[in-house]
């Protein structure tokens, strides 16, 4: 390599100093020493790069123009170290988070507010997606973190549990329970496991099964009397909050889904998803403190 880092310090030093007796008072580096090493970068280069004089040098203008280039090294060195030093300290950086759609909707956003209030100089996207499709973009590097509460053995994954998300069953609060309601589920694969966990006294038809593709649709079906809905407490904490729904004990049914943090095992957990997993830990177990204030970003 031509332009040698040691030779290029040698230059450096003897350019700001005007001379190679003043550079070497400088830098504790030998007079002679410094010589060699500038003459050496001149014969690797081709040019001279001193005028040298009994008691002082100046730059030729081959040495103006390298003289320039080095003082834009200098600064792009102060400007990686700087870089360095906030991403150490959280201070910059991105990250990419995926959600399937029970945690995007119903638990991400919480903790995005308190990890950008805490982090506000931090680049946080989010999106919300199936968990195949999550999956794929984390295994090609669109996406740095998955937070799912999907059943997976995806072996290209490293699945950590972050905490179980018991699901409710629940209804209008004016539906009269008295009487067997129909069940609604979120889809056909759900039948196999509620069914068998219904007792002959629980107000629910176990034959008469209302299935829809999401969430929200389960609880507006609940909400307008339609049925008894199993879904994620985390769902439907709110309106249990208002009243708008009621939960409806089922004497046998015991039953939740896991919530997990899936990532790329051939990585080593990055500084800023180590922030983030600790944020997500504190918010499953009820103990993150509510933001003061929004924080918007544009």
């Amino acid at each position: 390599m031509a332009l040698n880092p040691t030779y290029l310090s040698a230059f450096r030093a003897v350019a700001q100093a005007g001379g190679f007796t003043r550079a070497a008072d400088s830098t504790c580096v030998s007079q002679p020493a410094l010589s060699k090493q500038v003459a050496a970068l001149e014969r690797a280069i081709g040019v001279i790069l001193f005028h040298r004089h009994p008691r002082r040098v100046a730059l030729t203008e081959a040495g103006e123009t390298l003289f320039r280039y080095v003082k834009q090294i200098d600064g792009l060195m102060e400007q990686a170290e700087r870089a360095m030093h906030d991403l150490a300290h959280l201070r910059r950086g991105r990250l990419r988070v995926g959600a399937t759609p029970t945690v995007g909707t119903y638990f991400l956003p919480q903790t995005i507010v308190y990890f950008r209030q805490r982090y506000p100089d931090i680049d946080l996207h989010a999106e919300v997606q199936s968990a195949g499709v999550l999956a794929d973009r984390l295994m090609s590097r669109q996406i740095d973190v998955v937070l799912s509460t999907a059943p997976t053995n995806d072996a290209r994954l490293r699945i950590t549990p972050i905490c179980p998300v018991p699901l409710v069953a629940v209804t209008a609060p004016s539906l009269d329970t008295s009487e067997k309601l129909p069940l609604i589920l979120r889809d056909t694969a759900d039948i196999a496991k509620v069914r068998p966990a219904i007792a002959r006294r629980d107000p629910v038809d176990a034959e008469n099964i209302l299935t829809y593709s999401s969430t929200e649709a389960m609880k507006q079906a609940a909400r307008i009397g339609l049925g008894i809905a199993i879904v994620p407490e985390w769902a439907v904490r709110t309106e249990l909050q208002a009243g708008a729904l009621a939960v409806v004990p089922l004497r046998r049914f015991r039953a939740a889904h896991a919530a997990s943090w899936l990532e790329r095992p051939d990585e080593p957990r990055s500084k800023l998803a180590t922030a983030f997993f600790c944020i997500v830990k504190h918010a499953a177990r009820g103990s993150l403190k509510s933001p003061k204030k929004p924080v918007l970003q544009t």
